[in-house]
């Protein structure tokens, strides 16, 4: 990360294949989540993350993923697949660590 956790901040996420992209925090609400958005060079594919906290009644916290890709169908739709493929993997490790902290 360039700076704070906060609107506009930007980072460098880097892929399992060692390929590095830029992102930049665009919305950060605290306790309620953040949204971010990541320009994939040379694809003209733009991809945008909300990562939603909702708290329920019972006192547990519902998180939810999007992904939103925009650019070129077939490109959108390949990349939206390989970005949202490991979204299962990463709530169940986002939910044990909220979990252990308790």
């Amino acid at each position: 990360m360039d700076g704070p956790f906060a609107a506009e901040t930007t980072a460098t996420m880097v892929l399992p294949d060692q390929t590095k992209l830029r992102f930049r925090l665009v919305r950060v609400e605290p306790g309620r989540g953040f949204e971010d958005e990541t320009e994939v060079p040379d694809a003209g594919v733009l991809v945008r993350v909300q990562h939603l906290l909702q708290p329920l009644d019972d006192g547990r916290t519902r998180i939810t993923y999007a992904c939103s890709v925009d650019g070129p169908e077939d490109l959108a739709a390949e990349i939206g697949s390989a970005v949202s493929a490991d979204f299962p993997d990463v709530l169940a490790a986002l939910a044990a660590r909220a979990e252990s902290t308790r």
